[in-house]
Formats: C-alpha cells, structure tokens, sequence
C-alpha cells in the first residue's frame, strides 16, 4: 500500500481499493481512484472538477456536504462502514454543520478536526491537522491514539506561515517521542502488506 500526501488536507491511497480523501490538492494523484471520500463540506476540502477528471469514481460523504457542491454520491454517517473496509467515524471540524473521519487498514485521516475519537485497530499512520491554536490538543490525540507515524497536514505549501506551523508541530510531536514526519505535496509512504 502506499499512501502519498497531495497537499492541504488531500491523501491518495494506493491499494486493493484507489482511495482519495479531501481532493483539492496541490499534487496529481498518481492513480485513478476507486472511490472519493469528502470529510466535510469545506471549499478546502473538495474542487468539484474531480467529478470530471474522475467520472468513474464513486463518491462518499456527510449530507452538507451533498448539499453544498450538488454532485452525485452516497451519503455516509458515522459508525458506518465503506466497501467493507473504511470505517466511518465522527469527528468535530471547526465551522463544518457535519463532519467525518476515515479510518482503512490502519490509516487514519483526521480531517481538519482537534476533536476525533481513537480508533478500536492499531493506527499505522495518522494524518493530523496543524493549526497552531490546537496543538495541545494534538499531543493529547496523538498521545491517547500512538499511531506509528503521525503526518502534520491541511496546509498549502506554499504559504510560509502554514508551513512554519506544520514544522512547529512536528518537532513538538518529534520531541514527545513520536514518529512525526513533514512531507510535501507528491511524497509518500509506502507500507508492505
């Protein structure tokens, strides 16, 4: 599995299943992706010109999020299961009306949220917003979840300020003892099965 950062808040998992989550990203995905997963009805969060690069893509979200881009989807809630293998979970983004997780063969993506439960399965890999207001909070997620890897995310690489922020948390979570790492728009991290 290889699992590749777009930038902002946007992942691209490369597995049994093409998964991307949040796309408006600053990075091409490399593949064409199975499914699209949108974690909340953000304009950072979804660029609707995926539903025609990515026809064939089966689309997932929360109901706002249906209601605000008018796209053809599925419409999920928390607790549910996707394709037998994505779970569904709930999770508080600032702003948002509704909000989900997703969590797939030990890959957590946290949306932009400093509020999601710990999953019940071990976390290889952990995406975590970086606003500088929440990373007390953070820590504490991290700390209750202990992913093996823990990626500081949802900024664009181009603005300085965001980056500084990213950077900032990952040496907090660096120093607390964890595997954090700062990756930028087309890196990747690849899992063997």
């Amino acid at each position: 599995m290889i699992v590749r950062f777009l930038g902002e808040a946007s992942i691209e998992i490369e597995d049994d299943l093409n998964i991307l989550i949040d796309p408006n990203f600053e990075s091409e995905p490399e593949t064409e992706p199975d499914i699209i997963l949108v974690t909340h009805e953000h304009d950072d969060h979804f660029d609707d010109k995926v539903v025609e690069q990515y026809p064939g893509a089966e689309i997932y979200g929360p109901q706002s999020f249906f209601d605000k881009f008018e796209v053809e989807g599925t419409v999920i809630e928390r607790g549910e299961t996707i394709k037998e293998d994505i779970e569904v979970l709930g999770c508080d983004c600032y702003g948002s009306e509704e909000a989900v997780c997703y969590y797939y063969h030990g890959i957590y993506h946290t949306a932009d949220s400093a509020d999601y439960p710990k999953p019940e399965k071990d976390v290889k890999l952990m995406f975590t917003a970086c606003f500088k207001d929440f990373f007390n909070e953070y820590l504490t997620l991290v700390k209750d979840i202990k992913p093996d890897i823990v990626i500081p995310y949802h900024f664009n690489s181009k603005d300085n300020d965001a980056v500084q922020e990213a950077m900032e948390l990952n040496k907090i979570l660096r120093e607390a003892g964890y595997d954090s790492r700062l990756l930028k728009p087309g890196d990747f991290i690849k899992f063997e099965d």
